[in-house]
């Protein structure tokens, strides 16, 4: 059934079959494969799903939980699943264990079902039902997130019927993991219970199957409307060390009261904290130092006019992630006597190493002075700070 968390290797066409549970048939063969059982197409599971909803109502629970695991054996072939059949078919579930005794298990389902088809809803299931329904679906979600392994890269994935990158944050509950060459090529699937702050590793055994498919990497299509929001960089360290250097170029107007020089390149060396809170969210606090090449830096204090060859400052920087990287606004204060504004755009790690590429481009302001066009390159080194231990990974089988 799609809440006992088991793995799926292949579809089961739904044959006849006697009234009551039976044993499961074989298994289908690798994609393409003759002999392998027809995967059920979208009509076929309408139907099945149908019989399931009848079976409820006439209180035949053996029939209701066979035809469910036909329906799970179906996720792993064909086309993706969609939301709205795995709402009913997560009502289905909801109802059987119910009706069998099991209530804290069928609210893993009332809520997977209200989660992915919201609203949706069987008539003919009664009063009594939907009462445990509204009583399941009456909660505060928390979340958690889920991957895969090994990483994918020339097949696609997806939760729920929805496209996704992994890492990927889902509510916890009950989900649907599908992996293809595309929408409707689905050749692994697995249903699995994802625990609060517990993030889940699905082992897909994708390098057998890459393997056996086409070199070519087929087009990803877009995310279906309404599709939730991913989160790429969720299994990245929430506390960071920053460390950077690179080069740095500013444009001083012929206006400027200051006797810096008109042309200015520096060698910028930071080190601060990253701290990604949650969501795609990041925020960074940075010192710096920022040598001048050929010059110095003139200023005028109590003592009279000076200069200096380095500027000495910190900066705040905060934004968003994306899968490519970071992008976001940087506030920085400097010494002798100026500040500056810049948009950040900055590489996600390379290679799963914490390490990075950053560039800047902004303004820079001085006393009596117009602002200064400037442009930043730097590379960027994020290693781990503390190595807080990760919660537990949720288990795969009850």
């Amino acid at each position: 059934m799609l809440v006992s968390l088991s793995s799926v290797a292949g579809a089961q066409a739904p044959g006849p079959q006697a009234p009551g549970p039976q044993a499961p048939g074989p298994p289908p063969g690798p994609p393409g494969d003759p002999g392998a059982p027809p995967c059920p197409d979208r009509l076929d599971r309408l139907d099945r799903l149908d019989e399931a909803e009848r079976s409820v109502v006439e209180a035949d629970l053996a029939s209701t939980a066979r035809i469910l695991d036909e329906l799970e054996a179906a996720l792993s072939c064909g086309t993706i699943a969609e939301p709205e059949l795995l709402g009913r078919t997560w009502l289905v579930e909801g109802a059987l264990l119910t009706l069998e005794g099991d209530p804290e298990a069928a609210a893993d389902a009332w809520r997977a079902a209200a989660r992915v088809a919201p609203g949706l809803w069987v008539e003919d299931f009664g009063g009594t039902l939907r009462e445990a329904y509204e009583i399941a679906t009456d909660h505060t979600p928390r979340m958690s997130s889920v991957r895969v392994e090994p990483p994918l890269f020339q097949f696609m994935g997806f939760v729920d019927g929805r496209p996704a990158s992994f890492p990927h944050p889902v509510e916890a509950g009950l989900h649907v993991i599908q992996i293809g060459p595309d929408i409707d090529q689905i050749q692994f699937a697995r249903v699995l219970l994802v625990f609060p702050d517990a993030p889940s590793v699905v082992i897909t055994g994708l390098d057998e199957l890459l393997s056996g498919s086409a070199s070519d990497e087929p087009p990803r299509p877009d995310p279906a409307p309404g599709a939730p929001l991913d989160n790429p960089r969720a299994g990245e360290p929430r506390l960071t060390l920053h460390t950077a250097a690179g080069a740095a170029l500013t444009l001083s107007s012929a206006e400027s009261a200051s006797d810096d020089p008109p042309t200015q390149i520096t060698v910028p060396i930071e080190t601060g904290l990253v701290v990604r809170p949650g969501g795609v969210a990041w925020l960074r606090a940075v010192a710096s130092a920022a040598p001048l090449l050929g010059g110095s830096f003139s200023y005028t204090d109590a003592r009279g006019p000076g200069s200096a060859s380095s500027a000495l400052g910190w900066h705040l920087a905060g934004g968003l992630a994306a899968e490519q990287g970071d992008m976001g606004l940087l506030v920085e204060m400097q010494w002798p006597g100026r500040w500056g504004i810049r948009g950040v755009l900055a590489s996600a790690p390379l290679q799963g190493a914490p390490l990075g590429i950053e560039g800047r481009i902004g303004l820079s302001f001085l006393a009596d002075s117009p602002p200064a066009p400037s442009l930043e390159l730097l590379a960027v080194l994020r290693p781990r700070l503390l190595r807080v231990p990760e919660p537990p990974e949720a288990p795969l089988s009850l």
